[in-house]
């Protein structure tokens, strides 16, 4: 393989003991539209083919990760997830990086979390906020990150 196409292999990763759920977590590529240099022609289709296997099975729960300041209504994971799960049973959104919500952009998020301007979904929508560059670089514990987001 040249480092410039998509893998089908899988790294595996077992857990086992009396308390474990038999669970399988696949982390899948991000979605992406163009290629850049060195990169296979066919990655963007590479790429939604491999999702599109995992999608379409019905044993799959879809996080459908996405980042507060994109367009959830136009967003290509949430179009590819609600085609093989109409009903929403599967389809768990996750909003990430909500420090880059535009001012005023706001309520908007907030009525997708309660879900007042979208669909339901069965799992809801969840958000996860990770440590920004300037606290990675300073080396900032996680505990002081939460003391200073009170």
């Amino acid at each position: 393989m040249s480092g410039k196409d998509v893998a089908r292999d899988i790294v595996s990763v077992d857990i086992r003991g009396p308390h474990c759920e038999d669970l399988t977590l696949i982390d899948l590529p991000g979605i992406v539209r163009t290629t850049g240099k060195n990169e296979s022609a066919t990655l963007a289709e590479d790429i939604q083919g491999l999702m599109n296997d995992y999608l379409k099975n019905p044993r799959c729960v879809i996080l459908a990760v996405l980042p507060c300041n994109v367009d959830f209504h136009n967003s290509q994971i949430m179009a590819d997830a609600l085609k093989v799960d109409p009903s929403t049973e599967r389809t768990i959104p996750v909003l990430t990086k909500p420090d880059l919500i535009d001012k005023g952009g706001e309520r908007a998020v907030k009525d997708l979390l309660l879900g007042s301007k979208t669909q339901s979904f069965d799992c809801g929508f969840h958000m996860a906020k990770g440590r920004g560059q300037e606290a990675l670089d300073k080396k900032q514990s996680i505990e002081d990150g939460l003391t200073a987001e009170e």
